[in-house]
């Protein structure tokens, strides 16, 4: 006898480009920080990408831009900076073709870069801050 069990699969959903540009300027801005500050770094970004979210109509669950999961993510940018690259088991080596991509363009420009992440980071709080 066999039980049929019906599994919801909820699609997760990929991070976008403004996404990626914002985790990655977070990382190279506080990683020689302190936990403390770069924990506050974490969870701020969770929150702005979870509000974002939801004022663009998407339906977010616990999991989706959570500390945990931005944590994560840090830890596959850990493993694309060529400064801690070099040392032995630094950072996730899952890292996506988008996250490789946003790093080169880091490497490439980082006074560009910082700008791009500065325009997206206003965008974003505008957005937010236009709906309270």
């Amino acid at each position: 006898m066999y039980i049929m069990v019906n599994y919801e699969m909820k699609k997760q959903i990929n991070w976008n480009r403004e996404e990626v540009i914002l985790l990655v300027n977070e990382y190279f801005r506080t990683k020689d920080l302190s936990k403390y500050e770069i924990n506050n770094s974490i969870e701020f970004l969770s929150k702005l990408l979870r509000r974002k979210a939801i004022l663009d109509g998407i339906t977010i669950d616990n999991k989706f831009r959570n500390v945990i999961g931005i944590t994560m993510k840090f830890a596959n940018i850990k493993y694309l900076d060529k400064d801690r690259s070099i040392m032995k088991n630094s950072g996730l080596s899952n890292v996506s073709k988008l996250e490789k991509i946003i790093v080169d363009e880091y490497y490439k420009n980082k006074e560009e870069f910082h700008k791009k992440a500065y325009e997206i980071l206003i965008k974003y709080t505008k957005n937010i801050l236009d709906e309270i």
